[in-house]
């Protein structure tokens, strides 16, 4: 009788189980296959537009980099000198080495008679559009045309020629190849066969095409060749907007056009033709996955069904390999059955025996502080006692982290960093009362007591916590230097049990931690928001620098004397496609937390000195650029490889590049910053104290360091139009760098009283709103070209 009722059993589980499954498989793959098809439709034209976008500024930087190459040759001492036997060997040089993407160069005087390098004296085109832009001093970009030298199509790239005088006379000019044009465009072409992309003007005339018969010969509003009938009807869409997408019907068939301007030309458009069904691949590889998934969940099911009503024995083993783990000395392990039978009498006896055993292990072995397991038990009965008794008392909780454990450990090693843990426990043990509870847990220091006090009496108590544990630690003769971030948690407004508390004390100090170091920070209400937007924020940090939306922008160094612009300061900027700029105060301290701040802080290196090399080849010789570095790139093993690598890759003179390094990171370990600097110096770079007078530095480690420049941090500058303490810190800071025979940037300088003040002291350089914003890369050039204009 026992074993048909124990069959019955079985044979319940099984059913339902397999019911249960098959129902809830199908309903989900049908949801699944409504919500795929709308998630797959808004991709792919999401995709679409985004890629025929980024195909429009790769061929308007094709097209810039034609542009830039003949001002380069321009500019040339070759081409300043009027025979024109040397202008031909000189520009049919160049024409051998641009991969044929030019047909010929050609120069023609002021009157408009014009050689080229495969005719000499071949005409006039003082009537020609790109000859009159171009004598004007324009570089100047034609519309597309058939050449009258070769019949080829192509466009007309002119950019005026001087010599000692600041006007035109006469100009370069160079024919670029549409079939190059086409070349290019074949790169981004989608892998399926009726599939490409190609290039019309703003009347619809073809530029660039799979089929070189049609360019400059077809279009797209007038003929009937190439299939392109359908198109008319769509034409004025695509000539009214800037960018976009639309779907048309063709024989049958459907496809999506995606199109977008192309930046810097007269009203050119790219256009992407993608096969309607080629979109539909992964819409339907994606249901004969869930096909798959929902007969092997079936299945698991069906066999997991029969395991569990089979297998009988499998809480008598389970529990006897408990009971070994318990043996061997793992105090964690707890045997977790709900069951009434004998087996669930024997868990719950073995779960108490383990939490005896636990609780005689109260005591934290490395600084003799209670473990965080007793500190929970303690407080739970303590709160329970003030409830039953209604006291009326407050319990008060501290959670302290200690800032950046990991680099002590890192750099000074596991023994130091232990040692500072014991030290931090003395030190607090010292300094409260006995009747308060101190707990370790890692990096971690928690304390709680009951008080009547105000909420200023113990915030006055936190403070002197961090005064004592941000004092230095001098270990084996290495001195390490701790902060803390505290957070504060009171019973019964930050919460009732002993779990919220401590929770609402974590928040609180973890986000103190986001902020700045060396605060503290009572728990409220919408803390836990502010760190779930932390997380937010960094889970799109993980794919940013993948799809390139990090940018640089550059804010000038002036000379204080002639205020003339030496040199840029490289800034990183966050350009999400959805939140637009995102605030460096907010994504900053992240990356330097999870670590990417060193393959970003590489990227920057090597941006910010390729922009430079750009800078120096359009005649800005004496231009340097500074570079900020975070603590983490500059205690790297690598750093000083990776800089040398950097420079040699871009062919940079080191003497042009300037690494910002902030007090904290030259503390971290001075025997390593003192050899470091020196390579960096022996090297050539020049190398710069960020944000000084913030930090820890002294005169006496500021003479051993192999610097170049003090920068004065803004918050000293800001205040300097008020007779003050600030007025006193920035005169002494130019004072010191004076007797360490070195430089003094000011940064953050926004007002005339405040330049006034800095030339008076003589500061060096100048860095602030005042002179200029930060700009991005594009708005470097004509910042140069104005201050170039006003010095003259």
């Amino acid at each position: 009788m026992k074993n048909e009722v124990e069959f019955s059993i079985k044979f319940k589980i099984l059913i339902l189980v397999l019911v249960v499954t098959i129902l809830l498989t199908i309903s989900l793959i049908s949801l699944s296959f409504l919500l795929s098809n709308d998630f797959f439709s808004k991709l792919i034209t999401k995709n679409g537009v985004r890629n025929v976008r980024l195909y429009s500024e790769l061929i308007h930087n094709w097209l810039e980099e034609k542009k830039e190459d003949i001002t380069i040759y321009s500019e040339s001492e070759v081409m300043k000198n009027r025979k024109w036997i040397k202008r031909k060997d000189f520009l049919t040089d160049k024409l051998s080495k641009t991969s044929h993407e030019f047909a010929y160069f050609f120069v023609a005087d002021k009157n408009g008679d014009y050689s080229t390098t495969q005719l000499k004296n071949a005409g006039n085109i003082k009537s020609k559009s790109y000859f009159k832009e171009a004598i004007q001093g324009k570089t100047y970009l034609s519309r597309p045309l058939r050449s009258p030298l070769t019949g080829e199509a192509i466009i007309i790239v002119t950019t005026p020629l001087k010599n000692e005088s600041t006007k035109p006379s006469g100009i370069l000019g160079g024919a670029i190849k549409l079939d190059q044009l086409t070349q290019y465009l074949s790169k981004f072409k989608v892998e399926h066969f009726n599939s490409y992309s190609y290039i019309i003007d703003k009347h619809g005339l073809v530029i660039a095409h799979p089929d070189k018969d049609i360019i400059l010969e077809e279009n797209i509003l007038k003929a009937s060749t190439g299939g392109q009938e359908s198109l008319r009807s769509y034409f004025v869409e695509i000539k009214n907007n800037n960018s976009g997408y639309l779907k048309y019907q063709e024989n049958d068939k459907s496809y999506y056009l995606f199109y977008n301007k192309i930046l810097g030309s007269d009203g050119w458009k790219i256009i992407t033709q993608i096969p309607n069904s080629y979109l539909k691949v992964p819409l339907m590889l994606v249901r004969r996955k869930l096909w798959v998934i929902a007969l092997i969940a079936i299945i698991i099911s069906a066999i997991s069904s029969m395991i569990i009503a089979n297998n009988i024995s499998s809480p008598i083993i389970k529990l006897s390999d408990i009971f070994s783990q318990g043996a061997e000395g793992d105090l964690t392990v707890r045997a977790n059955f709900n069951r009434n039978d004998e087996v669930g009498k024997a868990a719950t006896s073995f779960n108490k025996m383990m939490d005896k055993i636990s609780d005689l292990t109260y005591n934290d072995i490395l600084t003799g502080l209670l473990t965080l397991s007793y500190f929970k038990d303690l407080l739970k009965l303590d709160l329970q006692e003030i409830k039953e008794k209604d006291k009326g008392q407050k319990v008060v909780l501290f959670s302290m982290g200690i800032d950046n454990y990991e680099i002590i450990n890192d750099n000074f090693g596991h023994y130091v960093g232990n040692k500072v843990l014991k030290k931090i426990a003395y030190r607090i043990k010292h300094l409260v009362s006995k009747d308060i509870y101190i707990a370790r847990s890692s990096n971690e220091f928690f304390l709680y007591w009951e008080t009547t006090e105000s909420t200023d009496k113990f915030e006055e108590l936190a403070k002197k916590i961090l005064a004592e544990i941000n004092r230095k630690y001098e270990i084996n003769g290495q001195v390490v230097h701790v902060t803390a971030s505290l957070g504060i948690a009171v019973y019964p407004d930050s919460g009732t049990t002993s779990q919220r508390l401590i929770k609402n004390a974590g928040l609180a100090q973890h986000l103190v931690a986001e902020n700045s170091s060396d605060e503290i920070q009572l728990y409220s209400s919408g803390m836990e928001e502010k760190l779930s937007e932390r997380m937010r924020l960094e889970a799109k940090l993980k794919s940013a620098l993948e799809n390139k939306q990090f940018l640089l922008y550059y804010q000038p160094l002036v000379n204080a004397k002639t205020k003339e612009i030496e040199s840029f300061e490289a800034l990183l900027r966050w350009y999400h496609p959805i939140e637009g700029m995102i605030s460096p105060s907010k994504f900053i301290p992240i990356i330097e937390d999870n670590g990417m701040i060193i393959e970003i802080g590489d990227w920057v290196l090597r941006e910010a000195c390729q922009a430079l090399k750009k800078w120096h080849q359009q005649g800005y010789n004496n231009l340097s650029v500074s570079v900020n570095i975070a603590p983490q790139q500059f205690q790297s093993d690598n750093f000083l490889d990776d800089i040398k690598t950097i420079l040699k890759e871009i062919d940079l003179e080191p003497q042009y590049l300037e690494l910002e390094i902030t007090e904290r990171a030259t503390m971290e370990n001075l025997g390593h910053t003192i050899e470091l600097l020196y390579d960096l110096k022996k090297l050539g770079v020049k190398i710069s104290i960020d944000d000084f007078g913030t930090g820890y530095s002294s005169l006496s480690y500021l003479k051993e360091f192999a610097i170049d420049t003090l920068k004065i941090d803004k918050s000293f500058v800001t205040e300097l139009t008020a007779q003050g303490q600030n007025n006193a810190i920035a005169e002494t800071i130019v004072n010191m760098a004076d007797s360490l025979k070195l430089n003094v940037t000011a940064e953050g300088v926004e007002n005339k009283l405040q330049v006034e003040f800095l030339e008076q002291k003589k500061c060096d350089k100048l860095q602030g709103n005042y002179f200029s914003p930060a700009v991005p890369k594009i708005e470097v050039k004509e910042l140069l070209q104005k201050a170039y204009k006003q010095s003259i």
